[in-house]
């Protein structure tokens, strides 16, 4: 309505993983990739509910990989493993709702 506001955003940092075929994080502008890990595990950043999930407990996965996708506020966002490694437990299924902070995946130590 031609008001300027302005806004702050927080991008905490995430990790994640997918299953067979690993898939990558969009690059460059729009790209809706988060990061929020404790370092053996990734939390979602935000509340939502699971679309999809790319990992399985036992997968070896590398930084960068798509572990799942959450929708928030009717926005898809990748949730991406910040480090490699074998995934122990995957913690959600598609469908699930999840409130900020939740495990989603599990590394082995």
């Amino acid at each position: 309505n031609g008001k300027r506001f302005q806004v702050a955003m927080h991008l905490p940092q995430v990790a994640t993983s997918s299953a067979n075929a690993p898939t990558r994080a969009p690059k460059g502008p729009g790209s809706a990739s988060k990061q929020a890990s404790n370092g053996n595990a990734i939390s979602t950043p935000m509340s939502g509910t699971v679309v999809k999930v790319n990992a399985e407990a036992g997968q070896t996965i590398e930084a960068g990989t798509v572990v799942c996708i959450i929708e928030s506020m009717k926005m898809e966002n990748d949730i991406v493993a910040s480090r490699s490694g074998t995934l122990k437990t995957v913690a959600v299924q598609a469908g699930d709702k999840v409130q900020a902070g939740a495990l989603l995946v599990e590394f082995e130590s």
